[in-house]
């Protein structure tokens, strides 16, 4: 896990240092950026790389700064934490309706409690992103989990229009019945990990999501794409990143795939139909022959590889080097 940042918005040097002095006497290292004012604190936090942004108003009203917090809160996912030297009724509530998370007063509560609610507010975003992170990340690979590959496919078909181009790959992966049969699910369950792990490895563009639907079911999202030639590319390599050979638990696990492909608008519209076009295609690599099959609008399987098809294999160690 990465360190905290801090985002503080703080014209007073000697306050700065203080706030960041207090800090680093937890145990708990937080990075802080300071800026003088909320027109850079703008800027930077439209980048979103920070947990936490605290701006001190330095005595300003609440609701003359309204709309500059508001500017930030449209910036940024971070939790944002406003500190003023005012104490007026209805100060609180003018920062929270302008997009703050939490309203301290400067000197009723000191450095100290200052930089309690600043920690405060550190757990709180952290508590958040686990919790989001449980909602839409697969627990056992790190992946998108299935509500959220298709909360991402709806909203790329959304962004798209009625004639934007997008791909999905659907992926199954050989021999893995056998190996969970044979080793037991701990191993099946590395075997996951180091897909996940050799999947976000090689796949970095932020055009391309993939996602575990389920079982040994993967799905990758292409968007936007031009021709079906890059959609065949991106499966071959795919294809190409998981017929490595795995060392686990003392032994060697060739795993393959098999991989659909299902193109917007020609294999259909909808999240559901390009799954489930994606999902026909694979179906019939698997069953009849080569490793990538394209599906149309109808579901039928229009175009298929002609590569050797994998060998999904279990090795011993103790049996010789791996081939």
């Amino acid at each position: 896990m990465t360190d905290p940042r801090l985002l503080l918005v703080e014209s007073d040097e000697a306050f700065a240092y203080d706030v960041i002095t207090a800090l680093s006497l937890s145990d708990e290292t937080v990075e802080v950026e300071v800026v003088e004012n909320i027109k850079q604190a703008t800027t930077m936090a439209s980048a979103d790389e920070h947990d936490v942004v605290v701006i001190d108003l330095q005595g300003a009203s609440t609701r003359t700064a309204g709309p500059a917090l508001r500017r930030i809160r449209q910036a940024t996912r971070a939790e944002i934490l406003v500190m003023s030297n005012l104490n007026r009724q209805g100060e609180a509530a003018a920062a929270m309706a302008a997009g703050a998370d939490r309203f301290v007063v400067k000197p009723t509560e000191g450095i100290a409690g200052i930089v309690r609610a600043i920690r405060v507010t550190l757990e709180r975003r952290w508590a958040s992103d686990r919790l989001r992170t449980l909602a839409f990340k697969d627990p056992l690979t790190g992946l998108d989990n299935r509500a959220s590959f298709y909360s991402r496919l709806g909203d790329a078909i959304e962004e798209a229009g009625s004639h934007g181009r997008l791909a999905v790959l659907f992926l199954d992966l050989d021999g893995f019945k056998q190996v969970n049969d044979g080793f037991g699910h701990w191993v099946g369950d590395e075997v996951l990990r180091q897909i996940g792990r050799r999947l976000r490895a090689r796949f970095t563009r932020p055009q391309l999501t993939i996602g575990r639907l389920g079982g040994d079911e993967f799905a990758l999202l292409v968007d936007p794409i031009g021709r079906l030639d890059e959609a065949i590319e991106v499966a071959e390599a795919v294809v190409e990143t998981l017929q490595s050979p795995m060392v686990i638990g003392g032994h060697v696990l060739r795993i393959g795939c098999r991989c659909g492909v299902a193109m917007r608008p020609t294999s259909g519209q909808t999240a559901a139909e390009l799954v489930r076009g994606a999902d026909e295609a694979m179906y019939a690599a698997k069953h009849g022959g080569g490793q990538i099959r394209v599906s149309l609008r109808d579901g039928t399987p229009q175009w298929g590889s002609n590569q050797p098809q994998p060998v999904a294999e279990e090795l011993s160690a103790n049996h010789g080097n791996m081939p």
